[in-house]
Parts: C-alpha cells; structure tokens; sequence
C-alpha cells in the first residue's frame, strides 16, 4: 500500500506540475498558481526509499487491542471494572 500511495503521490506531482506550466500570463500571479508552486517544490524523492516495519499485510488497526475495562461503544467503564482494577467505575464520565 504504501508504495502505491507514493506512486499516486508522484503522478499527482507531475500532473500539478503540468498544469502550473500550461497556466496563462494572466494567471501567474494568482492564488492558484501559488499553491501549485508550492506542490511541485514538495521534495517526494525520498518517499520511495522509505521501508516500513512489519510489512506483513496486517494493518496496525487489527493488532491494537481496546484496554477491557472501556466500553468499545461508549468508551466508558465496563459493569466490574472498579473490581478488577481497584477503581470505582463512574458513568458520568469522570
């Protein structure tokens, strides 16, 4: 995934940097002619030489684990939790 995202990066890059070229005089100076300048001195080169750990197809969202005493749909104290961690479990939110 990641170097196909690199690989969009840089061909929407050479797009950007196309069309700041084929730009009209009367537009030099404008707000758009600005940003594109800006997106074509991005320096993208060293994106590709970038390798990411664990590249094993197993997305970092799978392996995080949810401490068990949150609630994954209201992000509160789970019913016991004050048992199992000492604590007194509020539902107000504090």
């Amino acid at each position: 995934q990641w170097n196909d995202a690199v690989q969009t990066l840089l061909a929407l890059q050479d797009q950007y940097r196309a069309w700041r070229d084929a730009l009209p005089e009367s537009l030099a100076g404008s707000a758009t002619a600005g940003l594109l300048e800006q997106v074509c001195d991005l320096d993208l080169s060293g994106l590709e030489a970038v390798e990411l750990p664990g590249a094993s197809g197993v997305t970092a969202s799978r392996t995080r684990r949810r401490p068990p005493h949150v609630r994954p749909a209201l992000g509160r104290p789970a019913y016991g939790a004050h048992r199992r961690y000492g604590k007194r479990a509020r539902d107000d939110g504090g």
